[in-house]
């Protein structure tokens, strides 16, 4: 569904930019500077996708339960992308007439199978590259808590995390 939305929206702004006979800086800067940031937006949203799910199958877990969690946070990050445009999908034909109820219940299944898993997501495992929850703080300073984290004790203040260069940097 990504892969759909994200190619519709590429495929429509270049169209329109080739269909234009207006000079490159007025259809970039001008007509067509929404279309293409919203097409940037969406490939950058797949490939994001793309690469998570990647990471996610070859990684070798020590906890075997740890990945059908992470499936559960990437379908919720692909619905959710899917709802904030069902435009391209209804126009690709991709999604027909009543496909809504069947998203919307199916969003709804995997935000209840994830709900369980939440809590044990924000709070436990901490590793390298791993900020702090600050649910829970006592003391009602949890935002300066997560600034100090960050800027004094974390290892991502102090270099960066192993999948940048793979992951990361390609998306910058």
């Amino acid at each position: 569904m990504l892969a759909v939305k994200a190619v519709f929206h590429l495929d429509s702004t270049h169209h329109l930019l080739e269909s234009s006979k207006e000079h490159n800086n007025v259809k970039q800067n001008d007509l067509f500077a929404t279309d293409i940031q919203k097409a940037a937006k969406y490939h950058i949203h797949y490939m994001m996708f793309v690469f998570a799910r990647e990471y996610c199958e070859n990684y070798q877990f020590k906890d075997t339960r740890i990945r059908p969690i992470l499936n559960l946070l990437l379908a919720t990050f692909a619905l959710n992308q899917v709802q904030d445009d069902f435009q391209a999908l209804y126009e690709t034909g991709f999604f027909q007439p009543g496909t809504g109820r069947l998203f919307d219940d199916t969003y709804k299944h995997v935000l209840n199978s994830l709900r369980p898993h939440l809590l044990h997501l924000v709070e436990t495992n901490k590793q390298e590259n791993y900020i702090s929850s600050t649910i829970g703080n006592e003391f009602g300073d949890i935002y300066e808590g997560l600034h100090d984290h960050i800027t004094t004790s974390s290892p991502l203040s102090k270099s960066r995390p192993r999948y940048y260069e793979k992951y990361m940097k390609p998306l910058i």
